[in-house]
């Protein structure tokens, strides 16, 4: 059997020497590592409204991979696609397990920043990735729902009680979660400044 062991490697590098939000993407030319090993040459485009967005990184993994569920009595049910679906169901995101690494050129003022969907010498495992996060902000009974206005006016404490009286292994959204999204995103865009670009 052939098996394609083969790894995609993402990256893009921020000069923060200057005030641009702009980063440059990373081809396995251009990257003074040599880590990146596949080349994007188009760039996104995000989904607006009732608009479908395309994007090159919806051919790779951990993008491709990113797909919505509803939860029914707290548990992981049906995915988008599949007969029964619906985001008037409490809705959430699988975000795939994903490695990274950060190379920071402090002499250059340049931060590099690599994406790989599989495990590789020097790279470690994104703790928030591998993990549901919801699709919506939480609205009143702790769902993420389409057209629901989100909670406000709680604190911590509540949000934390709340999110795990919805059944075993469901918390409060966490940094770790965050951080991986963003990381995603700031790879895949390649701008510090989501509200411009999506």
């Amino acid at each position: 059997y052939n098996v394609d062991i083969a790894i995609e490697i993402f990256g893009v590098v921020w000069n923060y020497g200057n005030s641009s939000t702009v980063l440059t993407r990373l081809t396995e030319e251009s990257d003074p590592y040599g880590f990146v090993t596949v080349n994007i040459t188009s760039e996104p485009v995000p989904a607006v409204g009732a608009s479908n967005g395309t994007s090159p990184f919806d051919e790779y993994m951990p993008w491709k991979g990113m797909e919505e569920y509803n939860i029914l009595n707290s548990v992981v049910g049906v995915k988008q696609g599949e007969q029964g679906f619906s985001r008037t169901n409490d809705t959430v995101v699988f975000i795939p397990e994903f490695y990274y690494k950060v190379v920071d050129d402090a002499t250059n003022k340049k931060r590099y920043f690599y994406i790989s969907s599989r495990c590789i010498s020097g790279f470690e495992k994104h703790p928030g990735s591998g993990r549901y996060v919801g699709k919506y902000n939480t609205a009143s009974g702790y769902v993420s729902k389409t057209g629901l206005a989100p909670l406000t006016s709680i604190t911590r404490a509540t949000a934390r009680t709340k999110s795990m009286a919805k059944g075993s292994g469901w918390y409060q959204y966490d940094y770790a979660s965050w951080c991986a999204i963003g990381l995603l995103y700031i790879v895949e865009f390649a701008n510090w400044n989501t509200q411009s670009k999506i």
